[in-house]
């Protein structure tokens, strides 16, 4: 089970979260200062190499090597071979990267986020704390070459630096609202748009073991290793937009009986106008009601959590988990019996029934369960699985 001491207030300590989500988060990138051994609970060089030799997981999707701002092209580290899923694919020949990683090559994997204990844990506490799945991926680098050129991502960027030194420049100027579309992520803007929209260097901190670095979607940002062994991780939050709601009601449109009627002839210009106005309008309607709120709400909580570990075996169940949502507690009232598990709840960006109960078995099922109700209906925790199967539709 993950280990949910890893959370965004141990991530970013002593900044505290309350005072992040009001006065950091989307808003600008924040650097964080921390001792050597922060986080080593989240990930080591041990625990990096326990990942590199489960060698069948690795592909040129997953494994990349990047130098001098561009992704070696998989040919020149990996073979055509069958994989686990008996599709072709490009596996990485691990000898054959060691020449290029001795002329400054940095290792990128992707997609790790439940590859290893602790990098599920802290990618589970926060994807608890923000609604949202992230994605991590390491990057490791031997000597004093840059691997991306200036560039903005399309989501917020939380790095927890490992291992060695390494300078990163964070500009200052904002790409708003980028998304992955053509003319909204920097891959698709021209080099010259990118070289003189990112502006003057605002940021260039030099991040040390323990650091943790924040950066919002937008910000243009690069980094440069030193020539020691260096190793950080970048968990990268993947909200939901606006458009992928769209996207999915698009593809429900059919049950409305306008949506499936013939459009006027183009000659009726008048009727055609007032058709487009009625699909406006009903579409509106859609959006609008409860059960559209409802069904997305339900749909973004599971894509978020359906990932999360839970398997306990030989129990073949797995554990119900609770997030911690937003809400304060101000207002509630709790017992003396109550307030050490209020308390220990609190401490965390969520709790399993199964560790709550066995942290305070002396308390007695009764009070366990009635707090969690009294949670529940105080808004305070939520289920962190949606309760209705069509939200995975």
């Amino acid at each position: 089970m993950p280990d949910r001491s890893i959370s965004l207030a141990s991530l970013i300590d002593p900044v505290t979260p309350e005072a992040f989500l009001d006065d950091v988060f989307d808003k600008k990138p924040l650097l964080v200062p921390g001792d050597a051994g922060k986080f080593d609970d989240v990930i080591t060089w041990d625990g990096l190499n326990e990942m590199l030799n489960m060698t069948n997981v690795w592909s040129s999707h997953n494994m990349r090597l990047v130098l001098n701002g561009d992704v070696l092209p998989a040919e020149e580290y990996c073979v055509n071979r069958m994989g686990r899923d008996s599709e072709k694919i490009m596996r990485p020949v691990f000898p054959r990267m060691e020449n290029f990683l001795e002329k400054g090559a940095t290792l990128n994997l992707n997609f790790v986020e439940m590859l290893h204990p602790g990098v599920a844990s802290a990618a589970t506490s926060l994807a608890m704390r923000f609604a949202a799945p992230f994605e991590c991926n390491v990057y490791s680098s031997w000597k004093g070459v840059q691997a991306f050129n200036p560039h903005f991502d399309v989501m917020d960027v939380f790095v927890l630096h490992i291992a060695g030194e390494k300078r990163w420049r964070i500009y200052e100027n904002r790409f708003d609202a980028p998304a992955e579309a053509v003319g909204y992520r920097h891959t698709t803007l021209s080099d010259e748009f990118n070289d003189s929209f990112r502006g003057e260097v605002a940021m260039e901190p030099l991040l040390t073991p323990g650091d943790f670095l924040y950066i919002p979607k937008g910000y243009y940002h690069d980094a440069l290793a030193s020539s020691e062994a260096c190793m950080h991780l970048t968990f990268g939050l993947m909200e939901q937009r606006g458009e992928d709601l769209v996207r999915h009601i698009v593809d429900q449109l059919s049950d409305d009986r306008l949506f499936r009627l013939t459009m006027p002839h183009p000659d009726d210009q008048a009727g055609f106008e007032q058709r487009l106005r009625d699909l406006g309008t009903r579409f509106g309607e859609i959006m609008a009601t409860d059960q559209t709120s409802s069904y997305f709400r339900r749909r973004q909580t599971f894509e978020t959590f359906r990932m999360m570990p839970g398997f306990a075996f030989p129990s073949p169940q797995y554990d119900q988990v609770f997030r911690r949502r937003r809400q304060a507690m101000d207002g509630l009232n709790f017992s003396a019996d109550e307030q050490p598990l209020v308390d220990w709840v609190e401490a965390g960006d969520y709790f399993e029934i199964e560790e709550l109960v066995a942290t305070f078995a002396d308390a007695g099922m009764d009070i366990v369960m009635g707090l969690i109700d009294k949670l529940v209906e105080a808004g305070i925790v939520e289920p962190a699985f949606p309760e209705h199967e069509d939200a995975a539709g």
